[in-house]
């Protein structure tokens, strides 16, 4: 028994049947001991899987933050006779920042870039929901300015959260060459 259990067998029972009495405290400790060992190995088992399904998680969360995110702008490109280049890194597997560029009209092209307030999964979520609600107010509004204001107040609305994101807002007119700006 207790060579195995010096090496690295835990599943060994230390008798203490007709022993002195100092034999069986220690063979009752030393069972003890063993319990509690098994016990501590069977829970850092556990959160050794429970991290790895919460990084195979944050993996498929950052897969799907970034393809999100316009990656192609060939068709933009050839429409609006503009080049384009864009590309984010978060500075954890998943954030808020983000960036969009999307027609206004058959004239004026919008560039976005944005953050939210908070890291991780919730401002990835938040981010979506924001890059979302901009992408179809901006295109309805008369101007940016009034566009991000109705950003802002959709957002408002069932965020119990108390999120917020910064933006920055730029249609380029490709007739005119004209610029209009806003940020909120």
């Amino acid at each position: 028994g207790p060579e195995r259990m010096r090496d690295g067998v835990l599943d060994v029972h230390l008798s203490s049947d007709r022993a002195l009495e100092e034999i069986q405290l220690v063979a009752h400790e030393t069972n003890e001991m063993r319990h509690a060992l098994g016990a501590i190995m069977i829970n850092a088992q556990a959160s050794v899987r429970e991290r790895e399904r919460i990084d195979t998680e944050l993996s498929l969360a950052a897969h799907i933050q970034a393809n999100a995110l316009p990656a192609d702008f060939s068709v933009l490109e050839s429409s609006y006779g503009v080049g384009i280049r864009a590309i984010m890194k978060p500075a954890r597997s998943v954030g808020g920042d983000f960036y969009d560029v999307f027609p206004l009209d058959e004239h004026r092209i919008c560039a976005l870039v944005a953050d939210v307030s908070d890291k991780g999964i919730p401002a990835a979520l938040f981010m979506m929901r924001a890059m979302t609600e901009a992408r179809e107010l901006l295109r309805s509004a008369k101007t940016l300015g009034e566009g991000l204001s109705g950003v802002s107040a959709h957002l408002c609305t069932n965020n119990d959260a108390m999120l917020f994101v910064t933006m920055f807002a730029i249609a380029l007119d490709t007739r005119t060459g004209c610029i209009e700006f806003a940020n909120a």
